[in-house]
């Protein structure tokens, strides 16, 4: 069980305002505060590992303490004490030793580097969990001239994570104090920056923040009047707008510069809407005899929840804020018995409304009354809040925890994704433009490609492409493992690009295929090439890279999800195939033919001999005879180093040119006219032809061969020729996630 105190008028469901690091006057005495109790025996919090962030000195350390801070008043974790650490785990730096973290008993890890550059303040961001390897589930990098914001919005991308809505941290709470300094304040969600704003010298209530944060709206008796006030919320001299005979009290922002408030100048309490700038009023909303007050909007303005005792006793209504009958909400509210406690008056509980599902009530007493009448009486007054289960702005509170059931994991480590929380608050608006640097490195049998790219609202911006013939699966053929001289060429490029994306702030992510996955002595490579890259290789199945190349090809060339598409990704390994109609993939495979796999299983002459050339296309054909090759009109998409070569040098082209190797269509007979080229040349004459490059000339005819048989197979006329492997896929696959 836990108690939260909160300052009179904040109304906040299980997200507790922790007291204030440097307050501007007295804080308001504990037992004068309303109280709200939460008993959930059956929660149980993500046990969450929350290292010092590191990078520059004086941001490391003020950085680790917003993040704690915010991570801890959310609810949803455990943090596990930083002081258990053992040092292993503390220099590992954005890096992540999942065995190590499971035994200090953490399901997740949340890491930060904090440092500066030209632009300002720069926040990298990784969230591991165990039981998903030791690649980032989340990794973000926010830029901006001020630290704190800077870390909420790390703060809210984790508890998005978890919740499916964006955490509220960098939104600000407008609320009454009371004691010796009445006045109204506000203060971040995590508790500090408290300010106070007004300097009123007399009791000042019913603050409403605007919905652009900017201005608040309250009510002070500094005049002897119940009247309405506006003060900026970065504070200053505050200006009385309603100052009406009677109540003028309750106002509730309809979005813009109008507010909706209970005024009584004309005889009785009704609801009008006035204006905000010189305290018109627009419109009169009420007319009934009874007394209608405490109105409160939908975050989308065009509702308003108010309370009124037409029949006979307090109850809720609901009425469209242009006006119009109210429906009396309070008849169809009943008691929801999973969420409140036995004891207590029905009407203090949280309820919902089994006809309008989408909408939320709860009331607070203060903690010192042990009861409260049904009838008004003097003291906190407080108002229907309508909540939608997905709010999009605004302070918006759902005291209402659901999880779903844990996916089944024999090992009994929790699953991120199996949690979700219904939003506390609404988010908050966005202050910085989130950017996010990937890198992704494809490291084949032949070629090790790198991809750096920036991610922003949905566009790619390529900051480096880079691809080097590193050659890691020469000889696997033989005796099936990978030659040390492949192996040290491949760390040395990974060494270069791992710079390169270090120097761009990417968040770095490999991926490894068929000569890794074969190889008997791969852990010689994949542990050196960890700990270059800071992260591990990811050894991915056939499937998989068939999935990657079908995305690249997918999100390249959108037009192919209308029809039925067949996609290659010839490798120096292996050969991916995949078969879709519209958008849907039916077939995909991973075949054991690959260029340099092929030439060095067959060929020993230079040139090859027709013997040699025949035992290729033979075993080319075997492999694509279980392939269910669509009939009719199909669009073939290739990609890889062997098509876009043979594009390159049908095009003639001195230096390569991705800009017109992508998307241009190689036609059957271009190609074949490369095949006549090939065959009887030398790998002397090869290394001279334009568009090839001279480490690839000793494989290019086995490849090609492999693309003349998969096009014929597939009755294909022409090769629709994509410059985006599988380093792009992954690319598209980690910029959606």
């Amino acid at each position: 069980m836990k108690t939260l105190p909160l300052a009179t008028g904040i109304l906040l469901a299980t997200l507790a305002i922790p007291e204030p690091a440097h307050a501007v006057g007295p804080a308001a005495d504990s037992e004068d505060l309303p109280q709200i109790t939460i008993t959930d025996p059956n929660r149980d919090l993500f046990r969450l590992g929350l290292p010092s962030a590191i990078g520059d000195g004086d941001l490391a350390g003020p950085a680790t303490d917003v993040e704690r801070r915010d991570l801890g008043i959310v609810g949803l974790f455990r943090l596990l004490d930083p002081a258990s650490f053992p040092a292993s785990l503390v220099k590992e730096g954005l890096g992540f030793s999942a065995d190590l973290w499971a035994q200090m008993g953490a399901q997740g890890v949340a890491k930060m580097r904090a440092t500066r550059d030209s632009a300002g303040i720069v926040i990298e961001g990784r969230l591991y969990q165990i039981g998903r390897g030791e690649t980032p589930v989340l990794t973000k990098t926010y830029r901006g001239p001020e630290l704190r914001p800077l870390v909420h919005l790390w703060a809210n991308d984790v508890v998005l994570q978890f919740t499916g809505m964006r955490g509220v941290f960098g939104s600000r709470i407008a609320f009454a104090m009371t004691g010796k300094t009445p006045e109204i304040a506000t203060v971040g969600m995590d508790g500090q920056e408290l300010k106070v704003v007004t300097q009123m010298k007399s009791q000042c209530l019913l603050p409403a923040l605007s919905p652009s944060g900017g201005q608040i709206a309250f009510n002070s008796y500094l005049r002897g009047g119940a009247d309405l006030w506006l003060v900026s919320a970065s504070g200053g001299r505050a200006r009385r707008i309603s100052d009406r005979p009677g109540l003028n009290t309750g106002a509730a922002w309809l979005g813009g510069n109008t507010l909706v408030a209970t005024l009584s100048f004309e005889g009785n309490a009704e609801l009008y809407k006035i204006s905000a700038a010189d305290g018109k009023v627009v419109a009169r909303l009420t007319t009934s005899p009874s007394i209608d007050t405490s109105p409160g909007p939908s975050p989308g303005g065009d509702q308003i929840a108010f309370v009124s005792d037409r029949q006979g006793t307090p109850q809720i209504y609901l009425m469209p804020s242009s006006g119009g009958p109210p429906t009396d909400l309070s008849r169809q509210l009943q008691p929801d018995p999973t969420l409140l406690p036995a004891q207590g008056n029905a009407h203090h509980r949280l309820h919902r409304s089994r006809r309008a599902q989408r909408l939320r009530y709860f009331s607070l007493r203060p903690a010192h009354r042990k009861s409260r009448p049904r009838d008004a009486e003097p003291g906190i007054q407080l108002r229907p809040i309508l909540v939608p289960r997905r709010p999009t702005a605004g302070l918006l509170l759902q005291p209402r925890w659901t999880f779903r059931d844990e996916l089944a994991n024999p090992s009994g480590v929790s699953d991120l994704q199996g949690w979700r929380q219904e939003p506390l608050v609404g988010p908050a608006s966005p202050r910085f433009q989130v950017v996010v640097r990937l890198a992704t490195i494809d490291i084949g049998t032949n070629t090790t490609l790198l991809l750096v790219a920036e991610v922003s609202g949905g566009e790619i911006r390529v900051l480096a492409e880079r691809a080097e013939i590193t050659r890691l699966g020469r000889g696997i053929g033989a005796d099936g493992g990978l030659g040390r001289p492949g192996i040290e060429r491949t760390l040395a490029v990974l060494t270069d690009y791992a710079a390169l994306a270090r120097a761009q702030g990417a968040s770095l992510y490999a991926i490894g295929t068929e000569a890794l996955r074969r190889a008997p002595n791969a852990r010689d490579f994949l542990e050196p090439a960890a700990q270059i890259l800071g992260a591990p290789v990811e050894v991915i199945d056939g499937d998989r890279e068939a999935a990657l190349s079908y995305l690249a090809a997918e999100r390249s060339f959108p037009e192919i999800d209308q029809g039925t598409s067949v996609v290659l990704d010839i490798g120096g390994g292996s050969t991916e195939i995949i078969v879709a109609r519209a958008g849907h993939m039916e077939f995909r495979r991973s075949l054991p033919v690959g260029s340099v796999r092929l030439t060095e299983k067959h060929v020993r002459n230079d040139p090859a001999t027709p013997a040699e050339i025949a035992a290729v296309t033979d075993e080319i054909s075997r492999q694509l005879s279980g392939v269910p090759f669509p009939a009719g009109p199909i669009t073939l998409i290739g990609t890889a180093g062997t098509v876009t070569t043979l594009t390159a040098m049908s095009l003639g082209l001195t230096s390569y040119d991705p800009a017109r190797v992508h998307g241009h269509r190689l036609t059957l007979p271009a190609l074949e006219q490369q095949i006549a080229r090939l065959g009887p040349s030398t790998q002397a004459e090869r290394e001279k032809m334009p568009g090839l490059d001279p480490k690839r000339a000793d494989v290019i005819l086995a490849g090609a061969y492999i693309l003349q048989q998969i096009a014929t197979s597939a009755c294909s006329t022409e090769i629709l020729v994509s410059d985006r492997g599988i380093r792009w896929g992954l690319l598209f696959e980690k910029a959606g996630s």
